[in-house]
């Protein structure tokens, strides 16, 4: 007679990195990474689809370039990737998901400082932001994601990163791509 262990599910999630602090978005979401123009443009055309561009270094209000990326030459070029995220349309279902904000779209082009790698992580593993935070942050992150190693990863939400997106409406809310979906992780 053999047992079996049984598996624990795990989604994966893109490792990346802003000014020296680690984030995660669903690696499901992730079209593809590019290198970044100087000087940046207003969005990237790719395969005849326009992405917003979002710099995440102006938008946490972060100096153009940290003490990396200026001894590498100094602000955005081949040392900052362009991260393409689509998020997929929401399944037909019970659970109405959350609509997008006016002026988010389901497509962004983040700047961001490098790509550490692909991750799984245990689904339902992130833990909301906790209630001190009442800021812009609300709009950005979803939680954060406790690592096996100890360190503490920040899950970004792309659809709150995009100009004009509102933050979610309960500020305890389990983040939408910790919970087990059917047909893959939303977004």
């Amino acid at each position: 007679m053999t047992m079996t262990v049984p598996h624990q599910a795990a989604e994966r999630y893109a490792l990346l990195a802003v000014d020296g602090v680690e984030y995660a978005v669903d690696a499901a979401c992730v079209r593809r990474s590019l290198p970044a123009p100087s000087p940046l443009p207003a969005a990237i055309l790719h395969g005849g689809t326009a992405y917003p561009l979002v710099d995440l270094r102006q938008l946490f209000g972060l100096p153009a370039s940290s003490d990396a990326t200026s001894q590498a030459g100094g602000g955005p070029g081949p040392e900052r990737l362009i991260l393409l995220i689509d998020r997929p349309p929401a399944p037909p279902g019970p659970v109405a998901p959350e609509p997008p904000a006016a002026g988010a779209g389901h497509r962004l082009a983040l700047v961001i400082d490098g790509l550490l790698g692909l991750e799984p992580l245990a689904t339902g593993a992130a833990v909301p932001l906790p209630g001190v935070y009442r800021g812009p942050e609300r709009r950005w992150f979803h939680g954060v994601l406790p690592r096996a190693d100890g360190r503490i990863t920040v899950l970004l939400r792309p659809e709150g990163l995009a100009p004009g997106a509102a933050a979610p409406t309960e500020p305890g809310e389990v983040p939408t791509a910790a919970a087990p979906s059917p047909g893959g992780a939303a977004c």
